[in-house]
């Protein structure tokens, strides 16, 4: 997308790169043990190829930004923090490492593609894996039938010894049992991995199958990897694969009566050849093989019942682990010191790497990935969407499919297997939250209890990490400028008077972009109708402007935690000077650390609080932990010190951070917009203005307001007078929106701030309302029906609401008919003798917009200005 702003063109539609470097990973993944490991000896310059391209798409992911977090992730982080244990406690340095990359390079690429937008070009991925695979099936059974074994050797590939039938086999890579039949291995180190990789990647081309193409010439690489799988010759996969198939794949499974014709009349086939053949034959020898495996006489068999009593033996004396560089093929090539355990079985070698916690928090990782799926089949069943629904069952499957597998070997370790199965499961999850967003964009359940608010923290740490490393590839221009405001939805505000200011004044000022972002197409369309640079949220406009503002602003919400969503893109402002301009002055209703609640809570668990507050002093700790983005430390506008002290006993934020100057919506208006002139043009037609502002209520305090005006009417008819009021935005109470007479409803986005100079009386509870009118030197009348319960109720008041709410308190209707007219009729009477003084204190000296600007500039770091570009 192209667009044309202050006479330069932005192409703000970047060319994803991601893909190809996604194709060649996958593709050097598939093909390095054979060409890197094996015929280059490890090349040091080849080598890291893999680890580089990863790196890469990482950046990648990194610059486009916002971090999606996804199902699992705390589960992921804990396994994590065992592994590095593991690494910390293994054999040595070098093997550790082999280990702990092997475990993380498939979550860490299951991540990323949880970041990309896989939806659009799902086809052609599907139709690259087709080939890709294809290819390598027609090669491995090439080199299995043609080139023989006597290839593999002289590559070089490890062997061992067995004399079988009369001739020499090698026994662990290329051969089955005692058979003597060649097993396709291709470009992988065993036809064991070789037939997981294929087995997942059957299940998922034979799910989506009908997605890509429709054309009959396309089955053809279909059952060239068919071949190749069966060719394998793996027990376990083929283990797993009837398994998943009888259970999990049969109701997708189409013309099953024809299927199982076919299959019945291949059976017969092969028994009748058996039986003319004799004792002698492959199906007799196929058949003792079974019986004696399930029997564990078979030597494979039997080495295994052996090998896992070794590892539960090793697992009851080790719960945390024995640490990297004791377990399988990896171990044993690098004569590890003992203790050593073959395991040839993947959750057996978790346990022993990581440790119980550390191998459960792996599996857990796998069985949240398949109920967030199996939710996604239901629903896509229930709307009769059959091809999605699909989609989402082959992710189901190949989760299973390779748990299965990993009963009968460490294929937990086999990295290639691993990227394999969990590119098929991202990619699935990427399309499905396109269809299902409210399933797939995970957010966490919102208890209170101590573990699930631990497990938001961690989610919070990681997402935090991820998004400063992003910052660091972002280039901040110190003549952009960012703002929002409530929730993304209103043009209100604070944030809304300094955005006007400086987007009138950009060139006196040295700036030149100065953006609003918003989640509000109306509040886009009126901006830019007005001139302004005004976004939506998710658009790529939006996304630039995030990684380039040298400072994000907003006046109210910074999280996107508990059910809200914050004024801005909180992703993007790492790097950003973040401000918080705030929205009230004086504040008499307690929130926040200052809540009655919340009090009760902290007497109740008085040491975990302690800890609490002792950890929300460290910087550190604030931005990576408490907020998104960085927002747990940012700057907040207080006007004077008073304030100051007031807003810190209800918040985390260091005394330092405070910013003491006006507020901008204290300066006159800059400019209107068609509705606020059409408002205020309105009010002209009567002699007085009163607007009633009432908070909210939490809690079971549910006072109704909603039809003091109409028990007014009366009065109104007879002064004269306009009632203008508007609910709290966080209130569950809903006035009527339907203008009576006498009688103007605001709509919910209506800023209020630009009526409070033209009204003439204020009527209002606990809000900080009161503070602005008495900054306009308005009088003020509280109507508090429900004083004594709200101030025992969820909120509270602050210790200074006695000073703040000097003036009349009504708490009935008959008091407020009275205080009505006499107010109108004598303002001065409803001001207390001390009304300049608590003004100033709370208030302070006037500034103008010039003013403010430099001061938060100054206080944030900002104190050059930037030169103009020529």
């Amino acid at each position: 997308m192209n667009r044309k702003l202050d006479g330069r063109s932005f192409n703000f539609k970047e060319k994803d790169y991601s893909r190809p470097v996604l194709y060649t990973l996958l593709v050097l993944i598939m093909i390095n043990y054979m060409f890197v490991t094996v015929l280059m000896d490890d090349s040091f310059l080849m080598k890291p190829l893999r680890d580089v391209l990863l790196v890469l798409l990482a950046l990648m992911c990194l610059y486009k930004g916002k971090f999606r977090r996804f199902a699992g992730m705390e589960l992921i982080t804990v396994f994590v923090l065992f592994c590095g244990l593991a690494f910390l406690r293994g054999d040595s340095l070098g093997l550790g490492s082999v280990y702990l990359r092997r475990y993380l390079f498939p979550l860490i690429l299951f991540a990323l593609l949880t970041q990309m937008d896989m939806e659009k070009d799902f086809t052609k991925v599907m139709r690259f894996v087709l080939i890709m695979f294809a290819v390598l099936s027609v090669w491995g059974v090439f080199q299995a039938y043609v080139l023989g074994d006597v290839f593999l050797m002289e590559l070089g590939y490890p062997y061992q010894y067995a004399k079988h039938y009369d001739r020499f086999i090698i026994a662990n890579s290329f051969y089955f049992g005692g058979f003597g039949i060649q097993r396709v291995v291709s470009t992988i180190s065993n036809p064991n991995v070789f037939a997981l990789i294929l087995g997942s990647t059957l299940i998922f081309l034979f799910f989506n199958y009908s997605r890509f193409t429709r054309k009959k010439l396309a089955a053809i690489p279909f059952v060239l990897i068919c071949i190749g799988y069966l060719l394998t010759v793996s027990r376990s996969n083929f283990l797993a694969m009837g398994r998943v198939g009888l259970l999990l794949v049969m109701p997708y499974i189409p013309h099953k009566k024809k299927v199982f014709i076919a299959a019945g009349a291949l059976v017969v086939t092969l028994v009748v050849i058996g039986l003319i053949q004799g004792e002698g034959s492959l199906l007799y020898r196929l058949i003792n093989w079974v019986r004696d495996s399930f029997r564990f006489s078979e030597d494979s068999a039997a080495g295994r019942l052996s090998r896992w009593t070794d590892a539960l033996t090793g697992i009851g004396k080790n719960p945390l682990g024995v640490g990297f560089g004791h377990v399988g093929a990896l171990a044993w090539d690098a004569g590890s010191r003992k203790p050593y355990f073959s395991c040839e079985n993947s959750y057996f070698a978790l346990m022993l790497d990581t440790g119980w916690l550390g191998a459960a928090a792996y599996l857990a990782f796998a069985g949240i990935q398949i109920r967030r799926m199996r939710r996604c089949v239901g629903i896509f069943r229930e709307k009769g969407d059959y091809e999605n629904e699909k989609l989402c069952a082959s992710g189901v499957v190949i989760i299973v499919y390779f748990l299965v597998v990993f009963l009968f070997s460490n294929h937990v370790h086999d990295m290639e297997a691993m990227v394999i199965s969990y590119f098929y499961v991202a990619m699935i999850q990427s399309v499905a939250r396109k269809q299902l967003p409210e399933v797939m964009e995970y957010d966490p359940p919102q208890r209170n209890d101590i573990v699930s608010k631990l497990v938001r923290k961690v989610e919070m740490l990681v997402e935090n990490v991820v998004m400063a490393f992003s910052s660091l590839l972002w280039k901040r221009d110190r003549r952009t400028v960012l703002f929002g405001a409530w929730f993304g939805e209103k043009f209100a505000d604070n944030s809304r008077f300094l955005f006007q200011y400086l987007a009138e004044n950009k060139q006196e000022l040295k700036l030149e972009h100065v953006v609003w972002v918003t989640r509000n197409e109306a509040v886009r369309d009126m901006l830019c109708n007005m001139g302004y640079e005004a976004y939506m949220m998710d658009s790529p406009e939006s996304a630039h402007y995030h990684k380039t503002a040298f400072m994000h602003v907003v006046c109210n919400a910074t999280t996107d935690r508990n059910g809200t969503v914050p004024d801005i893109d909180i992703h993007y402002s790492f790097g950003a000077k973040r401000v918080n301009l705030w929205h009230g002055v004086g504040v008499v209703k307690g929130v926040g650390c200052a809540s009655k609640e919340y009090q009760r809570r902290k007497e109740k668990h008085k040491l975990l609080y302690t800890v609490k507050e002792k950890l929300e002093r460290i910087k550190l700790y604030r931005q990576f932990v408490i907020g998104t983005g960085g927002w747990g430390d940012f700057y907040f506008l207080s006007p004077t010190e008073t304030d100051t002290k007031q807003f810190s006993q209800f918040s985390y934020i260091p005394k330092k951070n405070f910013i003491e100057t006006q507020y901008p919506r204290t300066c006159p208006c800059v400019r209107l917009t068609p509705r606020e002139q059409e408002v205020l043009d309105y009010m002209k037609r009567y002699d007085k203005v009163v607007m009633y502002l009432p908070t909210f209520r939490t809690g079971s305090n549910r006072f109704d307001f909603s039809n003091i005006a109409e028990q007014l009417e009366d009065i109104l008819k007879q002064e004269n007078i306009l009632w203008v009021q508007k609910a709290h935005s966080a209130s569950d109470t809903v006035l009527s929106q339907e203008n009576q007479g006498h009688i103007l409803n605001l709509e919910p986005a209506f800023d209020i701030n630009v009526l409070m100079p033209h009204c003439d009386l204020l009527i209002t509870d606990y809000s900080s309302a009161a503070s602005d009118a008495r900054f306009f030197r308005k009088p003020v009348l509280f109507y508090v029906p429900d004083l004594e319960e709200y101030t025992n109720g969820d909120n509270g008041i602050t210790p200074e609401a006695e000073e703040l709410m000097r003036g009349p308190q009504l708490f009935d209707m008959e008091s407020l008919r009275a205080s009505l007219i006499k107010t109108i009729r004598e303002p001065e009477s409803a001001k207390p003798a001390d009304y300049e003084d608590i003004r100033l204190k709370y208030w302070g000296e006037d500034k103008d917009y010039r003013r403010i600007w430099k001061e938060i500039c100054k206080a944030v770091g900002a104190k050059k200005q930037p030169r103009q570009r020529r």
